[in-house]
């Protein structure tokens, strides 16, 4: 039987492809590493060196994400984790910068990175640009979205609009590339 431990890193991420996604070169690593499809903690958590949560909010209202992440980041603190990763659509796509902030609210920090970029997938980003494929994303069927239409390419315009919708934008101090 595997004993409690306290686990290493605790994942939040905005849908569950990104929990999978921030998740999986942990376990690739041999580290016992548990994924919940839910915001909830999954069973058997505090066995787990890494556990990653979806938060489902991509979409949601900014009210709607301060409760889903602010309950769940207290959920993976008492685990005890020794630090918190919030996997974010590398597009910036929903909620960008939220998270974050509910996050550090919850648990008291008073600083973070946040860093948009999946070379992978030609998403990167070059003097403050998000670019999809060389494109800022703006331009890109990604950043024309329906559901969540991107106002620039500039990362942080992105950001302090999806905090402006929240009525947070004065409350960050966002530096940029």
């Amino acid at each position: 039987m595997t004993e409690p431990t306290t686990p290493l890193v605790g994942i939040f991420a905005d849908d569950l492809t990104g929990a999978l996604d921030a998740a999986a070169p942990f376990a690739e690593r041999g580290f016992r590493t548990l994924v919940s499809p839910t915001p909830e903690l999954p069973n058997g958590g505090n066995l787990a060196e890494i556990v990653s949560i979806n938060l489902g909010t991509r979409h949601k209202s900014p009210e709607e994400v301060e409760r889903v992440t602010t309950e769940a980041v207290i959920r993976l603190a008492g685990l005890g984790v020794k630090v918190l990763l919030n996997k974010i659509d590398s597009t910036l796509r929903g909620n960008p910068g939220l998270e974050l902030f509910h996050a550090m609210k919850a648990t008291d920090a008073d600083h973070a990175v946040l860093c948009s970029a999946y070379p992978q997938n030609g998403r990167t980003v070059s003097s403050g640009v998000l670019l999809v494929d060389q494109v800022p994303v703006s331009y890109t069927d990604v950043g024309q979205d329906q559901l969540s239409p991107l106002p620039s390419s500039n990362v942080v315009a992105i950001l302090e609009e999806s905090l402006g919708r929240a009525g947070l934008k004065d409350q960050v101090h966002l530096i940029g590339t």
